[in-house]
């Protein structure tokens, strides 16, 4: 889903337009859910909603309550736009040029799902790992923060919470790194 184009549904479109359409959603899932135009990412959205202070897990909300969804529409529609623009990028090329190779035709990569749930689990933890690493590592913890916002799926946090120990016992020392961590690992387990 981090990787998907995300649109509004039908009744995301009515609960912005009335807004006791939908009564769980929030001042900032409403915010939120304005930002969504078939055009961003839930990944690009996922951090939108940090910046915006929205709860943890906002995406998946919004998706769980109906209000947006995943589009293979749109991303195909970008991947022929892509396409139109090199062939057309290519028509342009000097008469005297020699004719290359045509180049395969370019892969429309399936985009990677995950459930609501395991998306609300990655952002928590997500957002649980950065906060611990600004906590005890400061500036420090900068490169490990920008590792961390590329992750998208739990199989890429496990690695990262026990290099955020290491981090966190050598900057200070082992028990502070185990009880910094320990709630997370509960959390991925």
């Amino acid at each position: 889903m981090f990787n998907s184009i995300m649109v509004k549904t039908e009744a995301g479109q009515a609960a912005l337009k009335d807004r006791h359409a939908c009564p769980a959603l929030t001042g900032r899932l409403r915010t939120l859910l304005l930002q969504v135009d078939g055009h961003k990412t839930g990944g690009q959205l996922n951090d939108m909603a940090e910046s915006l202070g929205a709860p943890v897990g906002s995406v998946g909300k919004l998706v769980e309550l109906g209000l947006i969804e995943a589009s293979t529409t749109a991303e195909l529609e970008l991947v022929a736009a892509d396409i139109l623009t090199e062939t057309s990028d290519s028509h342009t090329a000097p008469a005297t040029a020699t004719v290359a190779k045509p180049a395969p035709p370019k892969a429309v990569a399936i985009p990677d799902t995950i459930s609501p749930e395991e998306e609300a689990t990655v952002a928590t933890v997500r957002g649980l790992l950065k906060s611990v690493a600004s906590e005890y590592l400061g500036l420090s913890g900068l490169f490990f923060t920008r590792k961390l916002e590329k992750s998208t799926r739990l199989e890429e946090l496990r690695p990262l919470v026990e290099e955020l120990r290491k981090a966190i016992a050598k900057a200070r020392n082992k028990v502070h790194a185990d009880l910094a961590v320990d709630d997370i690992v509960k959390l991925l387990q």
